[in-house]
């Protein structure tokens, strides 16, 4: 079965990755569901993308105009690419059981090679199953939502009457809600499934890279390094750059000037600060791991403070998505109020509509963020059960642990989606403008009245909360894994 020249054969790899415990389902069940998941919305893209003129009509103007289209087009692929680093995450997940039985195939003779390769077998085996699965519903469902999804209104058609002339009328007839029925061409779904298996499998080859499996147990390599502050100050920078954009744009003289140049100098300043974000957050987490370490009496606190502060990368890996998607957020919120003070709900209600609908993305993206925090908090407690262990045969309290980690997971998080979000609406203040004129009258007595885009705290207050509360949902659920990684039976040592 096993040559040191080939390595383990494919089938004996598949026989040993499918070789799995009820505690290494849990994780397998999670990349399924994950991966069925992420297979719809990719398909639906796909929908989106093929939607042709013999198609619909649509109830939704995102539907029916195709340069809204794309924008809807482009949202589904976000949400992939956050389905796709949750997939990925989940196999990041360690349980002592699945340790112990890489140990056993290095004991047997496994090379470490060959115990990488079952656990990217394992995971693009639940991948696939996932996908396949993901892709079964889609063709079945498309068919069933497309009668429920179905109902009586209006909508404007346009008829050419000559090469140049278009009339638009009123028509009523039957409206999608949803493309449900686009055509969705059958290599387009086997391209879905195996692109996502073969991502996945490929992303989790690479996440092991830091993980050491011996015959004794599997060791995985913290970075020692000292977080820098200087990804800070990029964050710094980019925000008063994006806040002070429009200001600075009408002292230059250049409030008409739509120039690829001023693009690519928001498009940079964006990067920045983004990267400064996520980098930072190492070093904040640690500087508020010492302050909360040296100035409690609390254990809890304590534990947390101590945790953060020596491993400060494992909180910017955590927050990393769910930052950025309360920087989007923000800037979303800035650009519905700069939307809602320009224009008329009552007259066009188009963009209150597409707002609406764009904030419910968002909220779904907040969910599949949080979720990420889950899994991350999850894959942290396992990963560190020979410390919490160690803790727990020293005296501490299960329950004292329990809220030194979920304080572990929420400190870093408290300051930094405020800060986020409000970097945010900054930016889109600073792209959009903060107020707009708007000419009234006739050209001989022309009145120009100046609308002030105001700050939507309301909104920036709930989007923060509402990220926050969803984080520590989640960061709660994690602490499940506990009991199973606080077994003093794990305090052994290597000869």
């Amino acid at each position: 079965m096993h040559t040191e020249a080939t390595g383990i054969r494919w089938a004996a790899l598949v026989w040993l990755a499918a070789r799995t415990g009820r505690t290494d389902r849990v994780r397998i069940s999670a990349t399924a569901v994950v991966s069925g998941v992420t297979t719809v919305f990719a398909l639906a893209a796909v929908a989106v993308i093929n939607i042709g003129g013999n198609d619909g009509p649509y109830s939704s103007d995102l539907l029916m105009q195709p340069g809204l289209r794309v924008g809807v087009a482009l949202g589904l692929i976000v949400f992939v690419a956050l389905l796709l680093v949750l997939t990925a995450q989940c196999a990041r997940i360690g349980a002592p059981a699945r340790d112990r039985r890489f140990a056993t195939y290095r004991l047997a003779g496994a090379t470490p090679y060959d115990v990488t390769r079952i656990a990217g077998v394992e995971t693009a085996l639940a991948s696939g199953l996932g996908a396949a699965l993901g892709a079964l519903t889609f063709l079945i469902g498309k068919p069933l939502l497309n009668g429920l999804t179905t109902e009586f209104g209006s909508y404007t058609r346009e008829r050419p009457l000559s090469r140049d002339t278009v009339v638009f009328e009123k028509v009523h007839g039957q409206l999608h809600l949803l493309p449900t029925d686009v055509h969705v061409a059958w290599w387009a779904v086997v391209v879905a499934v195996i692109g996502l298996t073969m991502i996945v499998g490929a992303v989790t080859q690479l996440a092991m890279r830091r993980v050491r499996i011996g015959p004794f147990g599997v060791a995985r390599r913290a970075s020692q390094r000292i977080p820098r502050k200087t990804p800070a100050l990029m964050f710094v920078i980019g925000t008063v750059f994006l806040a002070l954009f429009s200001p600075l744009r009408a002292a230059l003289g250049m409030e008409a000037d739509a120039s690829r140049l001023l693009v690519v100098f928001v498009v940079l300043a964006t990067v920045v600060t983004s990267v400064g974000l996520l980098w930072g957050t190492a070093a904040l987490a640690q500087m508020i791991g010492q302050w909360a370490a040296a100035r409690t009496s609390r254990a809890s606190v304590l534990i947390a403070g101590r945790r953060l502060a020596a491993s400060p990368f494992t909180a910017s890996r955590t927050n990393s998505i769910i930052l950025l998607v309360a920087l989007v957020g923000g800037f979303i919120q800035g650009l519905r109020a700069y939307l809602m003070a320009v224009t008329s709900s009552a007259q066009d209600p188009f963009y209150a509509t597409t707002m609406n609908f764009v904030n419910t993305a968002l909220g779904v993206a907040v969910v599949l963020a949080a979720v990420g925090v889950l899994v991350n908090t999850g894959e942290t407690i396992v990963t560190a059960r020979q410390t919490l262990s160690g803790l727990v045969a020293g005296g501490v309290p299960r329950g004292v642990l329990r809220r030194g980690l979920l304080l572990e997971a929420l400190l870093p998080l408290l300051p930094t989606i405020p800060l986020a979000a409000l970097a945010g609406v900054l930016a889109s203040r600073g792209v959009f403008g903060t107020e707009h004129g708007e000419s009234l009258g006739t050209v001989a007595h022309e009145r120009v009245v100046i609308h002030v885009v105001p700050i939507p705290w309301v909104q920036l207050a709930m989007l923060s909360v509402g990220t926050l509360l969803a984080a520590a949902l989640m960061a709660w659920i994690a602490l499940l894994f506990v009991n199973a990684s606080t077994d003093p039976g794990e305090l052994r040592t290597t000869a």
